[in-house]
């Protein structure tokens, strides 16, 4: 004999329709956070492509012009222009390039051209990204101060501005010995 006003539970239909809106609501979340992760990597690295391009307009201002004639300025610049080591460093670049430095390994993300002058095309690049890390793109600054996200392809004629050095898993795993 059934109660009458009784309760009864949920059925295993509803239970999985309950679960599986749940699970799409998560997932919607989840995938907009992750994308929200990338922009905020894209734009810390497009400040700091911003601020070396602005230490490169000190420098030119200080030099006639002129900006630094090595790839390895980035280094002589930090010290005097940029103040903070961290700005050679994209946040969504896990593996960095390990460059030693007058006794001091700096994680480098970014490219410098040399020899280029404040009087040269206003399009002209003069630092940039070392890879395409932002959904195939990568971000440079041109003479004139401005920013410029570029698709991969256009990276290449670049490549021998990038320094040289180790990855940071390379570094890290060699560790130290003790016998």
């Amino acid at each position: 004999m059934r109660r009458r006003g009784g309760t009864r539970g949920f059925s295993a239909l509803e239970l999985v329709g309950v679960m599986c809106v749940i699970s799409l609501v998560a997932f919607a979340i989840f995938g907009w956070g992750v994308q929200v992760n990338w922009r905020a990597h894209e734009a810390c690295c497009r400040s700091n492509v911003k601020q070396i391009g602005l230490a490169l307009a000190m420098y030119a201002d200080d030099y006639g012009g002129r900006l630094p004639a090595s790839k390895d300025a980035l280094f002589r610049m930090e010290a005097d222009y940029l103040k903070n080591w961290q700005l050679l460093r994209c946040s969504a670049d896990e593996d960095p390039v390990m460059v030693r430095y007058e006794g001091t390994d700096y994680g480098v993300s970014y490219f410098l051209v040399p020899g280029v002058a404040t009087d040269d095309p206003p399009g002209t690049v003069v630092a940039g990204d070392t890879e395409p890390r932002h959904h195939g793109t990568w971000n440079a600054v041109c003479v004139d101060g401005r920013l410029r996200s570029l698709p991969a392809k256009e990276l290449e004629p670049y490549s021998q501005f990038v320094l040289k050095g180790k990855r940071e898993h390379e570094i890290k795993a060699q560790g130290v010995h003790t016998d």
